[in-house]
């Protein structure tokens, strides 16, 4: 970073919950994308992919980048989920709304729990 982006100017202050919003979403849409690339479809065979019981850690993408309210939280997941189901892909939380199971089959990854904890 070269300099500091222009959200940041003084007349701007009363929007900085807004660009925090976009900069947590560019961010968390980021985390998933890497998180993605570390599928292997190799064991294509299968209904169900074993690489997708690996779930993303959301809770831990929201500490790191310090998201306490729930409110939030749940609408940053609702955009990312929305996305990504746009994109052919189904989306559920699970473990107390920590993991986040991305995922291509009609069935639920094994791992992935329907309850709340």
């Amino acid at each position: 970073m070269q300099s500091f982006p222009t959200y940041l100017h003084i007349d701007n202050k009363l929007n900085l919950s807004e660009s925090r919003y976009n900069w947590s979403l560019k961010e968390l849409r980021k985390a998933i994308t890497l998180h993605m690339l570390q599928y292997d479809y190799n064991d294509s065979s299968h209904e169900v992919h074993s690489t997708e019981n690996n779930y993303f850690d959301i809770s831990e993408f929201y500490a790191i980048i310090g998201i306490k309210s729930e409110e939030e939280r749940d609408k940053l997941y609702n955009e990312v989920a929305k996305e990504l189901v746009a994109i052919g892909w189904k989306c559920r939380l699970s473990f107390g709304k920590s993991a986040m199971f991305i995922y291509s089959s009609d069935n639920l990854p094994s791992s992935c729990w329907e309850d709340e904890f």
